[in-house]
C-alpha cells in the first residue's frame, strides 16, 4: 500500500476534515478524486458515507451540488490552482481519497 501523510488517513468524524490538504501531498496528478461524500440516502443531503454523519466542511463548486442526471456521490475536482467539490455519478471509474460508497 502505497504510504499517504498519517494526517490525511485520520477520522474525518474526529477532526475538521479538509481533503484538500491530503491532495498537495498525495495527488501525482489526476484531475478528479472521490471523497467519502454522498446523498444516497436523502437526496440533496450530504453526509460521511461511511458514517452516515452530516458534512461540517464542504467546498462545493459555483453551482454544484447540481445532480445532474442523478448524480450522489462527491467528487473534489482540480482546475488550475484550486479543489472545488462536484457531485458526480457514483459508478464513475476515478482514484479515491477515501472510499466511495
Amino acid at each position: 500500500m502505497k504510504k499517504y501523510p498519517k494526517k490525511c488517513l485520520m477520522n474525518h468524524n474526529t477532526i475538521r476534515f479538509d481533503p484538500t490538504r491530503c491532495l498537495y501531498s498525495t495527488a501525482s496528478f489526476q484531475h478528479e478524486f472521490w471523497i467519502d461524500g454522498s446523498d444516497l440516502l436523502v437526496e440533496g443531503h450530504f453526509v460521511w458515507a461511511s458514517t452516515q454523519s452530516d458534512m461540517d466542511y464542504t467546498n462545493w463548486a459555483k453551482g454544484e451540488p447540481n445532480d445532474l442526471n442523478g448524480e450522489d456521490c462527491v467528487e473534489i475536482v482540480h482546475n488550475s490552482d484550486n479543489f472545488t467539490w462536484n457531485d458526480a455519478p457514483c459508478d464513475t471509474l476515478q482514484h479515491f481519497i477515501c472510499e466511495r460508497p
